[in-house]
């Protein structure tokens, strides 16, 4: 009974850090300057501070060309649900 417990748990675990972690779809900015992911003071922001806060508004380059952004697909949870 205990190695039956001690799987379920397991897999409970695997879903749950596979849900925080693969839950939420990456995303990307290509072509964008620098000043995107820094401060008001120009300090640059962590990684953390420009996933969670968004980017809201980016400036085109000095050609005139405006940065790519797109999204990946999220993880499919399947692998821990379908049993």
């Amino acid at each position: 009974v205990m190695s039956i417990t001690d799987a379920a748990c397991r897999r409970l675990m695997g879903m749950e850090v596979a849900s925080e972690f693969y839950g939420a779809p990456q995303r990307y900015i290509l072509g964008a300057s620098e000043s995107a992911f820094q401060d008001a003071a120009g300090n640059t922001k962590s990684a953390w501070e420009t996933y969670i806060g968004r980017v809201l508004a980016l400036e085109r380059d000095e050609d005139g060309q405006v940065p790519t952004v797109g999204q990946f697909t999220a993880h499919d949870p399947q692998t821990y649900t379908k049993i």
